[in-house]
C-alpha cells in the first residue's frame, strides 16, 4: 500500500479555512488560532482518505457535522499537535480518528 502524498500548507495570521483534498496528508507547520476544515468531493465507488497534522494555540477547530468520530469526539486543547484522519462512509458522511501527537512547551 502506498503512503498518501504529503503537502505543507500555511496559515495567514494563525487562521486557516481549508478544503482537504482526498488522499493527501497535509502538514501545517504554523500554530493555528482558528481552523475550519471541509472535504473535497469523493468519487463514488473509490476509497478516499483525508488527513491533516496541525498545532492549535487556542483549541478552536471547526469540522463538518457529517464527521462521525471513532471512539470519542476530540477535545482540542491549546498548544497540542493533532493528527486527524478521515475516510468516506458515503452520502457526505465521514469517519474520523484523531490523536495528540505532540505538545508545545512555551517555557
Amino acid at each position: 500500500m502506498l503512503a498518501p502524498k504529503q503537502e505543507s500548507i500555511t496559515a495567514e495570521n494563525g487562521e486557516l479555512n481549508f478544503t482537504l483534498k482526498k488522499n493527501i496528508q497535509y502538514l501545517c507547520p504554523s500554530t493555528l488560532s482558528n481552523l475550519s476544515l471541509s472535504f473535497e468531493d469523493d468519487l463514488p465507488g473509490f476509497a478516499s482518505s483525508w488527513s491533516i497534522i496541525f498545532t492549535t494555540s487556542t483549541g478552536s477547530v471547526a469540522l463538518p457535522e457529517t464527521v462521525k468520530w471513532s471512539i470519542a469526539d476530540p477535545i482540542f486543547e491549546a498548544n497540542k499537535t493533532y493528527w486527524l484522519s478521515f475516510i468516506s462512509l458515503g452520502e457526505d458522511s465521514y469517519l474520523g480518528v484523531w490523536s495528540v501527537i505532540g505538545e508545545v512547551n512555551n517555557k
